[in-house]
């Protein structure tokens, strides 16, 4: 059971900087895109003196802003961001608590059967948690940068 509780700590643990590092990621290319939107559509009457010259060039940017806010609503970015951080708070609360289990298997200090009703009531709140809303994979780089993580955090607390 103590190896089973293990790999569910490094898994909560894992999945916590997987979604750590995929908010920001989600939130700086809201921030872009808002940023953009924003100079472009408060600069395009002041600056169209300045792109006289260039007046092809600055039709080009304002459409491309037009059409950027019009398809916002489909870069689920800020939505991303939002359920990500929510979910990663609940699964961080959970993995206290798999953490404080692990430490009681270490210790001796709670029975086989009460370490394998807890496990198994911890692994039916992470299928609750994982359950997503968007459909969300953390990419490649992602999970290897979490996974380089998780190792810190494993030698750190010397849990490997």
């Amino acid at each position: 059971m103590d190896k089973k509780i293990f790999s569910l700590l490094c898994r909560t643990q894992f999945n916590i900087f997987c979604w750590e590092l995929s908010v920001d990621k989600y939130k700086r290319y809201d921030k872009i895109i808002s940023i953009f939107s924003a100079i472009v559509s408060s600069s395009s009457i002041a600056t169209w003196a300045i792109w006289k010259h260039l007046d092809w060039l600055w039709a080009i940017i304002i459409a491309a802003s037009q059409v950027l806010t019009i398809l916002k609503p489909y870069f689920p970015y800020f939505k991303y961001a939002t359920e990500l951080n929510n979910k990663k708070h609940e699964l961080k609360a959970l993995n206290t608590n798999v953490a404080e289990l692990w430490n009681k298997i270490q210790n001796k200090r709670i029975s086989e059967k009460e370490a394998s009703e807890a496990y198994f009531g911890f692994k039916k709140q992470i299928i609750t948690i994982e359950d997503f809303e968007t459909d969300f994979t953390p990419d490649k780089k992602t999970k290897e940068k979490a996974k380089e993580e998780l190792n810190k955090f494993l030698k750190n607390e010397k849990l490997n």
